[in-house]
């Protein structure tokens, strides 16, 4: 197919607004067709159909489009650009290449909107390699992309994680006699820090400072996530403080990102400073802001001041998402504050936000742990009335909370009901039930599950075998665990030194001093015990 090509140069982007409302553009389109028509009828209609785009009712034009053909009016290359745009929009590629056709056939000379639009397309919608072919296809006709071309098709790159296909894309771009711009190093660096790239990040900002590009707040922000992201948060707070001495206003998300970093690493003190600092500079804290420092507390056990921040949110307009609910509900049952939990739950319902599975599993977990088992399982009663997934982590919750209560029936029951439900069980909930079923002096059961998961090909993690290997010594098997130890290695599960020392250390106490010395000796000539 061959394109043709034109250097005029026009969007229908920047046409004047015509109205800011749907129902308003859509009478005034209907009160211009029906009346008789003037050659510069479509120049009006051309100016509703970009209003309505500005609104994002992408559906909307495309029906008005169809009735200008049953009216026989005729469309100009601008009309047929914000038609492909909008089928870009609504993913409808198809429509979009087929309305390319269909300008050729017309005469119409394509030009770089056109195509930037296509390109736009294509990477909105995850067809990234589709837009790399078309912008060659096209480029072999002799058609010279410009900077939003290469922006696109570098962004698009980025956000699909080809960061290095991105950036050989780049280097490309000035051999293109297209001159690169904040928006393509921003991209860049922002794909870098994501792939936790940050030194290679950190070069190509250097590079664009050299090359006379001053950042942005785009830029600050990826490489104060980045280098928060790399634990290197001295770095992140001095690009922050670059920032203010530039004169460069930060986002709430700069800020956010700060605290979050700070918060992970333990800096509290830190994370409230900085969050002091935006309310004096007139930035309204978000619910990410709260979420993170309440989190924040939480990790530093001060559950008054989380639970004051929390109260603070509402009183300044800031409404509490699910995720704030989460760290609030789970951080109470860590400290078993039961009751303030359960009155959150119960508060979030009241306020429509719809309760997720993380949030079961901490009230779930938190009521086994305090020995109040029948108000877990109404919650997964509740759970299953209001069709929410009971997963895996919640049933393991479930079991090890009947073993911890040496109900091992029920334990054995309810793992056997999640295996015929079609969920299978990992290392972990196999894990609870043998060290259960150890403990309760079940040890021929918890061997039946121990070599079953060893049938099923189930990779088993050391805490497996040494709850097994506790369950053998219990009951004097010093043989039997032995054996079981010789095969770790060949099980593709190594021995580690804190397994090594509690085996050496459990067989001298039972006085298997002969084991034990033997044991020490294998240990010693595989390097796991030093002298």
């Amino acid at each position: 197919m061959k394109i043709l090509l034109s250097p005029i140069r026009y969007s229908f982007f920047n046409l004047r607004p015509y109205t800011n409302s749907t129902h308003d553009a859509v009478s005034s389109f209907n009160n211009i067709i029906y009346k008789p028509h003037s050659p510069s009828i479509i120049i009006e209609i051309n100016k509703i159909l970009g209003s309505i785009v500005k609104l994002k009712q992408y559906e909307t034009v495309i029906s008005l489009y169809k009735q200008i053909g049953f009216l026989g009016i005729s469309p100009s290359i601008i009309t047929m650009s914000i038609l492909i745009n909008c089928y870009c929009h609504l993913g409808q590629m198809g429509f979009a290449f087929s309305l390319i056709g269909n300008n050729i056939k017309r005469g119409f000379q394509l030009d770089v909107v056109t195509f930037n639009t296509i390109l736009n397309g294509l990477c909105n919608n995850g067809s990234v390699k589709k837009a790399l072919e078309f912008h060659d296809h096209v480029r072999a006709q002799g058609f010279v992309f410009n900077q939003v071309s290469y922006i696109t098709l570098i962004n698009g790159l980025c956000k699909v994680g080809q960061t290095s296909a991105a950036v050989e894309l780049f280097l490309k771009v000035e051999r293109l006699a297209v001159r690169a711009n904040l928006k393509m190093y921003s991209a860049l660096i922002d794909g870098l820090c994501k792939d936790r790239l940050v030194a290679e990040a950190l070069d190509l900002f250097s590079e664009m400072i050299g090359g006379g590009i001053s950042p942005d707040v785009v830029t600050y922000n990826s490489l104060i996530h980045g280098l928060s992201v790399a634990g290197q948060l001295k770095e992140a707070t001095q690009f922050l403080d670059e920032m203010l001495r530039k004169n460069i206003n930060p986002t709430v998300r700069t800020f956010n990102i700060v605290i979050d970093a700070l918060c992970k690493e333990g800096r509290v003190g830190e994370a409230r400073d900085v969050f002091d600092m935006m309310a004096k500079m007139g930035y309204k804290p978000d619910v990410f802001t709260y979420s993170a420092l309440i989190d924040g507390y939480f990790l530093m056990k001060d559950v008054k001041k989380a639970s004051q921040l929390f109260k603070n949110m509402d009183k300044n307009g800031v409404e509490p998402s699910i995720h704030t609910y989460n760290i609030m509900i789970d951080g109470y049952c860590k400290v078993k504050r039961l009751d303030d939990a359960m009155t959150l739950f119960n508060e979030m319902r009241h306020r429509n936000v719809v309760p997720d599975t993380v949030i079961y599993s901490s009230l779930i977990d938190g009521l086994c742990k305090s020995g109040r088992f029948s108000s877990a399982q109404n919650l997964v009663d509740e759970m299953h009335n209001s069709g929410q997934p009971v997963g895996l982590i919640t049933y393991t919750i479930l079991i090890d909370a009947l073993c911890k209560s040496q109900d091992l029936d029920k334990a054995i029951e309810l793992f056997m009901r999640i295996v015929n439900k079609g969920i299978r069980p990992d290392v972990c909930t196999y894990t609870v039930l043998i060290d259960g079923l150890c403990k309760g002096g079940r040890l021929k059961t918890a061997k039946e599950f121990f070599h079953h998961i060893l049938t099923k090909g189930c990779r088993l993690d050391v805490r497996t075998y040494y709850v097994m290997l506790n369950g053998l010594f219990k009951e004097g098997l010093f043989d039997e665990a032995m054996t079981l130890l010789s095969k770790m290695d060949d099980n593709g599960c190594p021995l580690d030194s804190i397994t090594v020392e509690k085996v050496i250390s459990t067989l001298l106490e039972k006085n298997e001093i002969e084991k034990a010395e033997k044991f020490i000796r294998e240990m010693k000539a595989k390097g796991s015990v030093h002298e």
